[in-house]
């Protein structure tokens, strides 16, 4: 199965990512990586999608057959400085 797996650099992606790789699923990860450099243990061995999920459109799903999203903006002072931003990544908006 291809899974797209947004916000894979995050906190819960980058543990989210490698079990689904290591279960078989050819998994591609997507990030802003706004927190580069501030990894989070080794990280996935996956292929990358440098974007932001409020930029994904109908063509880039193309050929995933599912998609685990847990792109979040990931601290309160981010979300109470433009609650809209938070909405948006999350699709609520």
């Amino acid at each position: 199965m291809k899974v797209l797996v947004t916000g894979y650099h995050g906190y819960i992606g980058s543990v989210t990512a490698p079990l689904l790789a290591d279960a078989g699923h050819e998994v591609v990860g997507l990030d802003t990586f706004y927190y580069r450099g501030c990894d989070l243990g080794q990280g996935a061995s996956v292929t990358s999608l440098d974007m932001d999920v409020r930029d994904v459109g109908p063509k880039t799903l193309r050929g995933f057959d599912a998609v685990v999203h847990l792109a979040a903006l990931s601290n309160d002072p981010i979300g109470d400085l433009n609650p809209e931003w938070t909405y948006r990544v999350h699709g609520v908006v």
